[in-house]
C-alpha cells in the first residue's frame, strides 16, 4: 500500500510540473504500473483466500480466470465508446476506474460475508468487474498512438 501511495504522489507532482503530452503518457505508464501490482498481489493469495472463505480448487480457477476473460471482453467496448465519442479518452477511463474500484470493494468485503456462498459470489463479482475495469489497457495504448505524431512512431 506504501507503494500505491507514493505512485499516486508522483502522479500528482507529475500533473502540475510537466507538459500535458508527457503528462499524460506517463500518468498512463503509472496507472498500468499500479493495475500491474495490484494484479500480481492478489493472483498467488487468491488461492488461500478462496479457500479460506470455504471455495475449493475449481472455484478458484474461475475466479482467477473471469479477471482475464472480463478485460478480454471489456477492451472493445471501451475501443468502440472511444471511437464513437470521437477518440474523446476521459469518460472512459473514469469509468473504467470507477468499475475497477467497485470490483475491489466487493472483493475485499468477501471476507467478510455472513456465508461461503455469499463470500465467494463477492469475490467472483469483485474479480470480474476488477477485470472489466482492468480493460482500460487498451485505451492506453489507442490514446499513445493518437498524440504521438506520425513521423515520430517505431516503423
Amino acid at each position: 500500500s506504501h507503494i500505491i501511495i507514493i505512485i499516486v504522489i508522483v502522479i500528482i507532482v507529475i500533473v502540475i510540473i510537466m507538459p500535458s503530452t508527457f503528462q499524460s503518457m506517463t500518468v498512463l505508464s503509472l496507472i498500468g504500473l499500479v493495475d500491474s501490482i495490484s494484479y500480481m498481489a492478489i493472483a498467488p493469495s487468491l488461492i488461500f483466500y478462496v479457500l479460506q472463505v470455504g471455495g475449493d480448487k475449481e472455484m478458484y480457477g474461475l475466479i482467477m480466470s473471469i479477471f482475464s476473460f472480463a478485460s478480454f471482453c471489456g477492451k472493445p467496448v471501451y475501443g468502440i465508446w472511444v471511437d464513437k465519442a470521437g477518440n474523446k479518452f476521459r469518460t472512459p477511463y473514469i469509468a473504467s476506474f470507477v468499475i475497477a474500484i467497485f470490483g475491489g470493494i466487493l472483493y475485499f468485503f468477501g471476507n467478510a460475508a455472513s456465508s461461503s456462498q455469499t463470500a465467494l459470489a463477492l469475490i467472483f463479482f469483485g474479480r470480474l468487474f476488477s477485470g472489466l475495469g482492468g480493460a482500460n489497457q487498451a485505451l492506453g495504448y489507442a490514446y499513445i498512438a493518437s498524440v504521438i505524431p506520425q513521423e515520430e512512431q517505431t516503423k
